[in-house]
């Protein structure tokens, strides 16, 4: 198989967004791989002299860059799969049919919505003491 990007120059940002997504949560997870084995006194020591005794490299380290090498590959093939890239291809086309609002419009609804919530709070609060107190003194009057 050729490294060939599926129908280039069409769902760019979302399959970019895909690739540097996955690309951290790889890097993270290969990373992670590498302190978890790091502990391991067989695959922690220094391999001698297979590189000089400049750079030290373990198995940890050569297992956890070859987990982000077959990581990194599952990426790219995971972001111009055709079943997959289709689908961001037509996410991206979707939402650039959306109108968004402008924002003086998402500020006065935002205000709507804290206000509105903090009514209904001290509402629901004063209720829950007053039906509180009604039945204690019910129950233990």
């Amino acid at each position: 198989m050729a490294f060939e990007i599926y129908k280039p120059g069409q769902g760019e940002r979302v399959r970019g967004g895909l690739a540097v997504i996955a690309g951290a949560l790889a890097a993270f997870g290969s990373y992670s791989l590498f302190q978890y084995l790091t502990g391991w006194s067989a695959l922690g020591k220094n391999l001698t002299n297979a590189f000089g005794d400049d750079v030290p490299i373990n198995w940890a380290s050569l297992i956890g860059l070859m987990v982000l090498a077959v990581s990194a590959y599952l990426v790219f093939w995971l972001s111009n799969h055709e079943k997959v890239a289709n689908f961001l291809i037509e996410t991206e086309a979707e939402l650039q049919k959306v109108t968004w609002s402008h924002r003086s419009e998402v500020i006065t609804h935002s205000i709507v919505v804290i206000v509105t919530t903090i009514v209904l709070g001290v509402y629901i609060f004063a209720l829950d003491q007053v039906l509180a107190k009604v039945f204690l003194d019910l129950v233990w009057g």
